[in-house]
C-alpha cells in the first residue's frame, strides 16, 4: 500500500487541492486535507490522527457518520446537499479510495460550494407550472410562435407567462434567464441525495 504523503500527493496531482477535501484512514481518523478543507472546516495540522467524528463540523450533517460508515461497508460513493452553519450550501461527497490491492485503504470526504447554484434552483421553484414550462421552452431557444403551438395556447398567453417569469425571476435578458438556468440545472446534477 501507498505511504500516506505518496496518497496525499495523489490526491492533489488529480485535482483535489482547489477542494475542502478530508482523507481518512480505515479507522476513520483524519489522514490529510486540503488548504481549502482548513479554511472551510477550521482544522489544523494538529488533527491530523484524531477521529474524524470528534471534529466539530461548521454544518448541520447529521448523517456525515452515517455515510461514512456505509462507504466503508460497500464502497458506494453518498453525496448530499447540506447548508453551513453561515447560509452557505455544500454538496458533500463521501466515497472510499483503495489500496494497490483493491482493498478500501481509507474515506475521502469533499465539500463544494453550490449557494449559487441552490438559490438558482430557489428561484425557479417560485414559478408557476405554466411559466416553467414557458420559460424551459424559451431557454431551448423556441420563438413565442413555436411554443404556443407546442403547450396549445396562444402566442399572447406566451408573452404574458414570459414577462410574469421573468419579471419574478429578476431578470431583463434571455443571457441572464439561460446563466440562472443552467446554475439551476448544475445544482440538479451534483444533488444525487438532498435532505
Amino acid at each position: 500500500p501507498q505511504q500516506p504523503q505518496q496518497q496525499r500527493d495523489s490526491f492533489l496531482a488529480f485535482g483535489w487541492f482547489d477542494v475542502a477535501t478530508c482523507v481518512l484512514d480505515p479507522e476513520r481518523n483524519l489522514q490529510f486535507f486540503t488548504r481549502s478543507a482548513q479554511d472551510l472546516l477550521g482544522i489544523e495540522a494538529e488533527d491530523v490522527g484524531k477521529p474524524f467524528a470528534r471534529i466539530v463540523l461548521p454544518f448541520d450533517d447529521r448523517k456525515l457518520a452515517t455515510d461514512i460508515a456505509a462507504v466503508m461497508i460497500d464502497g458506494v460513493a453518498v453525496e448530499r446537499i447540506i447548508r453551513g452553519q453561515s447560509g452557505r450550501w455544500y454538496k458533500r461527497s463521501v466515497f472510499s479510495y483503495l489500496s494497490e490491492g483493491n482493498s478500501t485503504a481509507g474515506i475521502v470526504v469533499s465539500f463544494v460550494d453550490v449557494t449559487e447554484n441552490q438559490r438558482a434552483a430557489e428561484r425557479l421553484d417560485q414559478l408557476t407550472t405554466r411559466e416553467r414550462a414557458v420559460i424551459e421552452e424559451v431557454v431551448a431557444g423556441h420563438s413565442n410562435k413555436v411554443i404556443a403551438f407546442k403547450l396549445a395556447i396562444s402566442r399572447r398567453t406566451v408573452e404574458y407567462h414570459r414577462q410574469r417569469a421573468m419579471s419574478k425571476l429578476s431578470v431583463a435578458t434571455l443571457a441572464a434567464l439561460i446563466r440562472l438556468f443552467m446554475l439551476a440545472s448544475l445544482r440538479l446534477f451534483v444533488t444525487t441525495i438532498q435532505e
